[in-house]
C-alpha cells in the first residue's frame, strides 16, 4: 500500500511540471490535458483488470500518477485563457469554489460506491469520469 501511494505521490509532483512544460512548448493546453485524461483512463482500466498481478498494478499506478495530475495547472491556464481580464478574479473564485465543493462531493460519492459496490465499480466510474472530462475539455476553445 505504501509503495502504491509513493508511485502516485511521485507522479503528482512530476506530472504538473512536465505537462505544463510540454503544453507551453506546443502552445496548446488541450493537447496535453485530453491525452492525459485518456491515458489516466487507460491506467485505471489496467489497474482494474490487473487483479492481483503486481506488474499490472504498478503499470496502472505509474500511468495514473504520471498523467492524471497534469490536469489541474493546465485547467487553470485554460480558464485564464477563456475568461476576460476584468473577470479573471471572479472566474478563479468560481473555479476554486466549485473545485473544492465538487471534490468533497466526489470523494463522498466514491466512498459510497466502494462501500456498496466495491473497488472494481469504483475504478470503472473513475474511468468514465476521465473520459467525460476529456470530452468536455476537448470542446473548450483556447486563445491564440
Amino acid at each position: 500500500m505504501a509503495s502504491s501511494t509513493t508511485l502516485l505521490a511521485v507522479g503528482s509532483v512530476i506530472s504538473p511540471l512536465l505537462g505544463s512544460h510540454i503544453a507551453d512548448y506546443l502552445g496548446k493546453r488541450k493537447i496535453v490535458i485530453v491525452p492525459s485524461l485518456l491515458i489516466s483512463a487507460a491506467g485505471t482500466i489496467t489497474l482494474t483488470l490487473s487483479g492481483a498481478d503486481l506488474a499490472g498494478v504498478i503499470v496502472g499506478l505509474v500511468l495514473i500518477g504520471t498523467f492524471l495530475f497534469s490536469e489541474d495547472p493546465l485547467s487553470q491556464a485554460v480558464l485564464s485563457d477563456i475568461v476576460k481580464d476584468e473577470r479573471r478574479d471572479a472566474g478563479f473564485s468560481v473555479y476554486y469554489t466549485s473545485n473544492y465543493v465538487s471534490g468533497s462531493a466526489w470523494g463522498t460519492a466514491l466512498g459510497f460506491i466502494v462501500s456498496y459496490f466495491g473497488f472494481t465499480t469504483l475504478f470503472w466510474v473513475m474511468t468514465a469520469s476521465y473520459l467525460v472530462g476529456a470530452a468536455i475539455i476537448s470542446t473548450v476553445a483556447e486563445r491564440g
